[in-house]
């Protein structure tokens, strides 16, 4: 929340502080030379940050070609916190293995089926959401004094920011993903990384993980050594 003890020093003095951020800038080139908005969808020109963009720039949005899709979709709770098992368990031997090689190609690529198979945005389609309702309203007040004087330097003293809206305190904890899910998601990391031709030896286990469900009953009558006397 903007202590050292919790962000490295240069996040927590600077990053989450805006008005203090934004004084770096205008100690250059003078206050009035920045413009200051918020980030926000609802505040888009079209709803779209890139035509707003262009917009602001004073350049035409129908001059450039344009992606119909959604290339950036929001990471679940669960997504966040397989992201924390892969860099707790193999980004560090994977690496090693394949220097070259970025395991966040993988990652994504499997969260991303792994939300198609279950159909559950929880894993991507959902921004994670970690913080409870107390939680935001007190790092709202301890940004206080410094948004004070963001308001003050930028938008007439007025509080531009909406108000704090109820948090669902995600757990944003790779143990409380369901076992299943979890198993799907390491084994999609292990086909992909073997389709891509990484090297994985020695540490297939790690992504190897076994079905945590019985096979389906069909598979499991025909693998026994009989079958049923027709009358």
């Amino acid at each position: 929340w903007g202590t050292a003890d919790f962000l490295p020093p240069v996040f927590a003095e600077r990053a989450v502080h805006y008005h203090r951020t934004l004084q770096l800038f205008a100690d250059v080139f003078g206050q009035d030379a920045i413009a200051v908005r918020l980030y926000d969808r609802a505040g888009f020109s079209g709803g779209d940050v890139i035509s707003d963009f262009l917009s602001h720039l004073g350049l035409n949005a129908a001059d450039f070609a344009r992606e119909e899709r959604d290339i950036n979709r929001s990471v679940g709770w669960k997504g966040v916190a397989f992201a924390v098992w892969l860099a707790d368990h193999v980004q560090g031997p994977m690496q090693a293995l394949n220097p070259d090689k970025p395991l966040g190609k993988l990652y994504i690529r499997a969260v991303k089926r792994t939300a198609e198979m279950f159909q559950d945005n929880d894993w991507i389609g959902r921004d994670a959401e970690p913080l409870t309702s107390e939680e935001k309203v007190e790092i709202r007040r301890h940004y206080a004094a410094d948004n004070r004087r963001l308001f003050d330097a930028y938008f007439g003293g007025d509080d531009i920011f909406p108000e704090v809206k109820a948090g669902r305190g995600d757990p944003i904890n790779p143990g409380a993903i369901p076992a299943r899910e979890m198993a799907f998601a390491k084994r999609r990391v292990l086909k992909l990384a073997e389709r891509l031709d990484y090297n994985l030896a020695g540490i297939e286990h790690l992504l190897d993980a076994p079905p945590s469900r019985p096979r389906s009953v069909k598979r499991l009558l025909n693998a026994l050594p009989f079958r049923a006397l027709k009358p």
